[in-house]
């Protein structure tokens, strides 16, 4: 209930403002546009995923399907845009999950510009339902805004703010935590056809803390942590109708509790990596193909929760 009190107010905020903007307008122009610039984009894939729940040992693999539809309006400088996901698992159907994103997006004069999508994620559960213990699930809503400005031809400089409400299933209140996360993301045009990115971001979750279930008692669990995320990612046009692009992500995550009950977290550091290569090719003017090898691996101070996870995923996407 929570989550669609959260969707319908946002939903009816962004329909306002939409509506006294529309009306400001014809008032200024005295004409209302007859054909708004309407478009969207549907894709649908598959990916492969050699290790769904990043263990360390008696890895399990999955073909998961992920389609997403997204729709832009745009009437005039504002863009409003919503995006829907969903990724059914074909084996583990129980883990499939959906996201949501409403946004909007406008110039302030001819370089800066500014930004704010909402995002909503119903519950899903995390693992399977096992008979040993309760299943574990979790929600999540939340915003992202963006500042940026170009400062040249060749690069823009940005400023982003996001919030996350994490929300837990019952038994597992414990870990409810609010996430924050401030980013410096920059983009850099080595020449017109070479794009460049580097983004540094700052994390902060802070969690409820306390007991949660584990075997058949109870244990101390706090998941507040600080992390430090920095990426790089390049593209460049392999044919004048494919680009390929390489990424590569480490998030630096330090777990900040101090209760030496909480065996799992306390003075617990991980260090996350990932390697990304994807290619694109513009088939035809409104269908493109997208095919992505992603490697992600952690490193910890705990050797039982290290893992690895190879990805690979291909998929359509269709312009309307």
């Amino acid at each position: 209930m929570k989550t669609l009190f959260f969707c319908v107010m946002i939903a009816a905020l962004l329909f306002e403002v939409n509506y006294l903007w529309a009306a400001m307008k014809a008032k200024g122009t005295g004409k209302i546009e007859d054909r708004p610039d309407l478009s969207g984009k549907l894709e649908t894939g598959l990916e492969y995923d050699s290790n769904i729940f990043q263990k360390k040992t008696l890895e399990e693999s999955d073909l998961i399907w992920a389609s997403s539809i997204s729709l832009n309006y745009r009437p005039d400088q504002i863009r409003w845009s919503a995006l829907v996901v969903h990724n059914q698992y074909l084996d583990n159907s129980e883990l499939s999950y959906s996201f949501y994103e409403i946004g909007v997006e406008r110039p302030f004069g001819e370089k800066d510009y500014g930004s704010i999508f909402v995002q909503v994620s119903p519950t899903a559960p995390l693992d399977k339902d096992e008979s040993f213990g309760p299943p574990i699930s979790l929600e999540s809503y939340g915003f992202t805004a963006i500042y940026d400005r170009d400062f040249t031809r060749f690069w823009n400089s940005g400023l982003s703010f996001s919030y996350d409400r994490i929300d837990y299933n019952e038994i597992f209140n414990a870990k409810d935590t609010h996430l924050v996360k401030i980013g410096f993301p920059q983009f850099l045009r080595v020449d017109r056809t070479w794009r460049f990115s580097i983004n540094l971001t700052l994390e902060s979750g802070f969690a409820s803390g306390g007991l949660v279930p584990s075997g058949i008692g109870f244990r101390q669990d706090d998941i507040s942590f600080r992390a430090n995320v920095f990426s790089l990612q390049s593209s460049y046009p392999v044919t004048p109708l494919s680009r390929v692009r390489v990424r590569y992500r480490i998030r630096k995550k330090t777990y900040t509790t101090n209760n030496i009950g909480d065996e799992i977290h306390f003075n617990r550091k991980d260090t996350n990596h990932q390697l990304l290569v994807g290619l694109r090719h513009r088939a035809n003017p409104k269908m493109t193909l997208r095919t992505r090898l992603r490697h992600i691996w952690r490193e910890s101070t705990d050797p039982f929760v290290e893992f690895d996870e190879v990805t690979f995923s291909f998929s359509a996407a269709y312009r309307f």
